[in-house]
């Protein structure tokens, strides 16, 4: 390097620039010659003294090829077109002590280069590679805060893209006035940065001719560009002179090739650039932040809420969530994003603890010059806090950042409220000292698959793909937990389809192994260890808290009602420590906000969600001490609290809803640990009483796979050919038969059948009542003859099996009724129901709703045969049982205000119809909610209404409605659905004709 004042004086004006940010590397082929790859002009085989110009060199050996595509594929192989990641990851760590090694540590923002290899994107791990025409890209890079390649003249992973002849030369920069994509992206950078040529000859005449005309255009007008040149001495003023020509300052050095050297000496270029990051505290502002993490992904809401948020020049924001969450890595990468606005510096300080908070604070104050290094250790900490506080008043144009602060009256102590500047703090705790508190979520899907596509470097590996979302849903999107997967995956060559069946045999096991640690560049703990400090200081501080907490492993991890757990306490073996209350709960959900292990659920105050990884990790420790008191617990509670029957009880549906996903997690967790028949039959009760609830909530689907379960515990614990089975098989035939799936409804009638009869014999009750639910099936499919036989059997049965005068065979009367009915037999349907009738009112009495429900079905035939003050009468005789012995606001109430619509609207009294029609529909709103069978039902009555009206538009409305009602519970083939789209193209029908 020639040590001249010019040369001099160009270094003093590139540090200025530097310094300013407004310094664009462009970067060309001799910075990857120490990598192994040749020189343009040594693989075009050119002697170094041969005037022949490169791109007429490459049009003829191109033509020798037979093509330039064939050339562009040799070219390709020859700049590692074949490489694999090892492969180059290997040169890239061969040049780390290079020119090019030292990039990434000066130039963080947009790098311009006209190689072909991929060396830079190995040095710059996670950069955003764009080409000629993909500004969008390179903007929202610059945006974000992340490093850019510009890649010029095409790249060895598309060997079509790659310019070197004289030809591909000529079409990116034609002679003429048109515009290509080339010579925008130049204009781009050489008329609005200033640029650093590093690695490239700037002797090519056709190149300098081109750059010229856009470096003395009135857009670049004033700006100056820089290079590092080899020449001889002898060619240096000529070259400064050329080049000043076109604003390019160079410095020269002479690096005279031997006959046996030749390749071009980059040492000038190296030692300049190691120069420069002395010079300027390594290439960035003061600070003593951790590396800027390559793989950070997303979070771009809470980047920017987070800079919105600092318009003031003092404030404070906290950043809270789960631990593992991501809220160190997202300030950090917020800090780096903005080294530049903060003058006096940004200072990461770890919060853990007060003596990690006076280490960081010395070895600022050392960095700035406050304190000597020898010396700092012997400073008493009362006077460190004093120099540290007037250091703060002095310098407030600074971020400084608390990170996982505990305490905090500690970290009050470390930061000048009045002259606080900019201050980031991180903490589990969601209530942190009243201060605007930003709570970190969870990532969302489209994150945390980028992110581990980054982090395993498969991102350009579409066939390696397979399994990621499963991955990230499975590790619940949480970005330490993602870490650790990546890393476990990259470092032993695992799929992601091979790493989840990991997961779904070995647990979250998997994340402790030595070759699932994360980085620890960036990560200082892994997930098991992160959420056992939580759970430690909360037993220390709450052990009744601690308990419940151990408890809520075991339910489902969203919407858990905590006021079960209070009603049902008795059956936890910890609350002879202390009682569960109101103001208990008040104190467990603080607490548990504090450490943010939980999130609330609207505004329901006992309702919380816990992150399912975290239930996950208590799980594991339970397992590791072989611990069931806790899943017992939970079990019992809930099979206490899940109700067992829905005849007369309010409130019933709505207590199922809230607890019936706990209760079904709690029952198969519990299933695990039960080793004896006595508890296994519990566990079976456990899933028919869910799945009875899911019935009436008209879950059918679901209530199928919980009768699965039980079918499955019931044939180990009773056999598969025992009644208690076949008990439950007729729950699943039953659960088909509302579903409308009426084949497989009979087929598990007739299993469960089958076993009655044998075990129990053809006149027994049971099987009598089997008989009885076969004949309904037949009757729902329309096959009359079918039902009446096998009424007949059920009846004969029930005579045998119950008496003639007993409740139960008064039920098949009524449903022989019903068949009559149906036909249009109403002579025959009022003998039978006469006969239950009379039944009825001596057992179970004249105020039992099964009376009013037979009053109901009279009254309906009445109403068929024109009898309408009959109807009406005992269709007031029901109503005034059931809203005696149910209450007003009971569906089965509804039903009977629904009759009396009936009625009305068979009379042609359409105003009184649609009130009473009004009313049931407000209680199975309420009650059961708007996508019910019975609320459907309502609709219907509704919407025929408004058909007999002539309203024909209103009534397609809601006859719309009712079809989405039935499609969604029963599907679109049920008789139900098929019924109201006949109804639809009837009315249709009428409006076309009218």
């Amino acid at each position: 390097m020639n040590d001249d004042a010019d040369n001099i004086e160009i270094y003093r004006n590139i540090l200025k620039r530097y310094k300013d940010r407004g310094l664009v590397p462009f970067v060309g082929a001799g910075l990857s010659v120490p990598a192994g790859f040749p020189s343009w002009r040594a693989f075009l085989d050119i002697e170094k003294d041969d005037p022949s110009d490169p791109l007429d060199v490459a049009s003829e050996l191109s033509t020798k090829r037979g093509g330039e595509h064939l050339f562009q594929i040799d070219v390709a192989n020859a700049f590692g077109g074949k490489f694999l990641p090892a492969d180059w990851n290997r040169r890239a760590s061969r040049v780390q002590n290079e020119a090019i090694g030292l990039l990434p540590k000066l130039f963080r923002g947009v790098v311009i280069t006209t190689n072909f290899d991929r060396l830079l994107e190995h040095l710059y791990s996670g950069a955003v590679v764009a080409h000629p025409g993909e500004y969008s890209k390179l903007n929202r890079a610059v945006q974000m805060g992340t490093s850019a390649i510009l890649k010029l003249h095409g790249c060895v992973l598309k060997p079509d893209s790659i310019i070197l002849t004289r030809e591909s030369y000529s079409q990116a920069y034609p002679d003429t006035d048109k515009k290509t994509d080339f010579i925008i992206a130049l204009e781009k950078i050489l008329t609005n940065q200033t640029v650093l040529f590093l690695g490239c000859s700037l002797k090519d005449d056709h190149t300098l001719k081109q750059w010229a005309k856009m470096l003395t255009q009135p857009e670049g007008e004033g700006i100056e560009h820089f290079a590092i040149v080899n020449c001889t001495k002898t060619e240096m003023p000529k070259k400064r002179a050329d080049l000043g020509e076109m604003n390019i300052f160079p410095i020269l050095y002479n690096h005279i090739r031997t006959d046996d050297d030749d390749k071009e000496n980059h040492d000038a270029v190296r030692i300049i650039l190691e120069r420069l990051y002395r010079d300027t505290n390594g290439g960035q502002p003061l600070n003593n932040l951790p590396p800027k993490n390559p793989y950070f992904t997303g979070r771009e809401n809470q980047l920017e809420g987070l800079q919105k948020t600092f318009d003031d020049m003092h404030a404070i924001r906290v950043v809270s969530g789960l631990g593992g969450v991501g809220k160190t890595q997202t300030v950090l990468e917020y800090a780096h994003r903005h080294l530049d606005g903060y003058g006096d510096g940004v200072w990461w300080l770890n919060a853990e603890s007060e003596l990690d908070l006076m280490q960081g604070c010395r070895e600022v104050l050392i960095k700035v010059g406050v304190l000597d290094e020898v010396k700092a250790s012997d400073i008493k900490p009362d006077e460190l806090l004093n120099r540290w506080q007037y250091w703060l008043g002095e310098h407030r144009k600074r971020l400084l950042i608390f990170d996982n602060a505990e305490s905090e009256i500690v970290v009050e102590r470390y930061m000048s409220k009045k002259y606080c500047g900019h201050v980031l703090l991180t903490t589990r705790d969601a209530s942190w000292g009243g201060e605007p508190t930003m709570g970190l979520p969870l990532m969302s899907e489209s994150e945390a698959v980028e992110f581990l596509l980054k982090r395993t470097g498969r991102k350009e590996q579409q066939h390696t793909w397979a399994g990621v979302e499963d991955v990230a849903k499975r590790l619940g999107y949480l970005p330490l937990a993602l870490e650790q997967a990546a890393a476990y995956m990259r470092n032993v060559e695992w799929s992601f389809s091979g790493y989840l069946d990991m997961l779904s045999g070995h647990g979250l096991s998997t994340l402790d192994k030595d070759y699932a640690k994360p980085d620890e560049k960036y990560y200082k703990k892994i997930v098991t260890t992160t959420w056992q400090i939580s759970f430690d200081k909360i037993k220390r501080e709450n052990n009744i808290v601690s308990e419940l907490f151990n408890v809520f492993a075991y339910v489902d991890s969203n919407n858990i009602p905590l006021e079960v757990f209070v009603e049902h306490q008795e059956l936890m073996f910890f609350v002879d420590l202390q009682k569960i209350d109101k103001l208990c709960i008040v104190d467990a959900v603080a607490l548990l906000l504090r450490y943010s292990l939980i999130e609330r659920e609207g505004k329901d105050d006992y309702l919380i969600n816990i992150h399912r990884l975290v239930q996950e990790i208590v799980r594991d420790i339970h397992k590791n001490y072989a611990d069931t008191s806790y899943v017992t617990c939970c079990f019992k509670v809930l099979y206490k609290a899940v109700p067992k029957n829905y005849d007369s009880e309010r409130g019933t549906r709505p207590l199922f809803e809230r607890v019936a996903k706990h209760a079904l997690a709690a029952t198969k967790y519990y299933e695990n640990t039960c080793d004896n028949n006595a508890t296994q039959k519990i566990v079976g009760e456990a899933y028919h009483f869910v799945g009875l609830g899911y019935i009436e909530t008209t879950q059918f689907s679901t209530a199928i796979d919980v009768y699965n379960s039980a079918a499955t515990v019931f044939e180990k614990v009773w056999g598969k050919e025992q009644p208690e089975t076949a008990s439950i098989y007729g729950n699943i035939a039953y659960t088909y038969e509302q579903q409308g799936k009426f084949d497989e409804a009979l087929k598990w009638y007739m299993k469960a059948l089958s076993i009655k009869e044998w075990m129990l014999g053809k006149k027994h009750q049971s099987t009598a009542i089997t008989y009885n639910n076969i004949a309904n099936v037949y009757q729902h499919q329309g096959n009359y003859s079918m039902a009446t036989e096998w009424y007949e059997k059920a009846l004969a049965a029930k005579e045998e099996a119950f008496g003639k005068e007993h409740p139960n065979t008064a039920i098949t009367y009524n449903n022989i009724a019903i068949t009559h009915s149906i036909q249009g037999d109403y002579d025959k349907a009022l003998e039978w129901y006469d006969k239950a009738l009379t039944i009825l009112k001596r057992k179970p009495g004249k105020e039992h709703t099964e009376t009013a429900n037979t009053y109901t079905n009279i009254a309906l035939v009445y109403s068929e045969q024109g009898r309408y003050v009959e109807a009406l009468e005992l269709c007031d005789k029901a109503l005034t049982i059931c809203e005696s012995v149910l209450g007003k606001e009971h569906p089965n109430t509804a039903i009977k205000y629904g009759s009396i619509a009936y009625v009305y609207k068979q009379q042609g009294r359409f105003d009184e119809a649609l009130k009473w029609y009004s009313k049931a529909l407000t209680i199975f709103e309420k009650t059961l909610g708007k996508e019910h069978p019975e609320t459907a039902a309502t609709y219907c009555g509704i919407a025929n209404l408004y058909e007999q009206q002539g309203k024909y538009f209103d009534a397609v409305g809601v006859y719309e409605e009712v079809k989405a009602i039935y499609e969604k519970v029963f599907g679109e083939k049920h008789q139900l659905t098929v019924s109201v789209q006949v109804h639809i193209a009837r009315v249709i029908d009428k409006v076309r004709s009218c």
